[in-house]
């Protein structure tokens, strides 16, 4: 499990073709950019309406962005189960943490739509893959049964000790 998890975080960078973000950017169009910084699920599915009219205007957010992506066939129907780092996770892993790294893998994906396409965007979409990232950690952790941690450990103390002249919130 260990050595499957471990593949699966250094592959990340391998998941997200090229191609892939170029077809989206192509079958999208300028909307594309809208709908990567939609604010609600209403104004994601008016976007996603102008890329496609026949997605449901009454479908929730997942519901909306699943018939998006079937309906302009930007995905390769293979994509996520040839690869062999999530493959072994999922012959190999408790229902939990296998479901936790397709979650980091919808997560990197969509930090690499969002630096394409919406660039002053990436900071909330990098923040949320390193959430998950750190859930899929402490679910294998948890399954070596070695106790979670918290991976959020750059702190202010840390900070300040790195850089001695910045002033720390007290």
């Amino acid at each position: 499990m260990r050595e499957a998890a471990i593949g699966f975080i250094a592959s990340l960078p391998d998941h997200t073709s090229e191609a892939t973000i170029d077809r989206i950017v192509q079958r999208w169009g300028a909307a594309a950019s809208a709908l990567i910084t939609a604010k609600t699920d209403d104004e994601l599915a008016k976007v996603a309406r102008l890329i496609d009219p026949t997605i449901r205007a009454d479908a929730d957010r997942g519901a909306v962005l699943y018939q998006l992506f079937r309906n302009t066939g930007v995905l390769d129907g293979s994509y996520s189960y040839a690869m062999q780092s999530l493959s072994e996770l999922r012959l190999l892993a408790p229902e939990d943490v296998a479901k936790s790294a397709h979650r980091v893998l919808f997560r990197n994906f969509a930090l690499r739509l969002t630096t394409t396409l919406a660039p002053d965007s990436t900071d909330p979409a990098r923040d949320a893959l390193n959430r998950e990232i750190n859930d899929f950690f402490n679910r294998v952790r948890h399954f070596m049964s070695v106790e979670d941690m918290n991976f959020d450990f750059i702190d202010a103390e840390y900070l300040s000790s790195m850089f001695p002249a910045l002033p720390t919130a007290d």
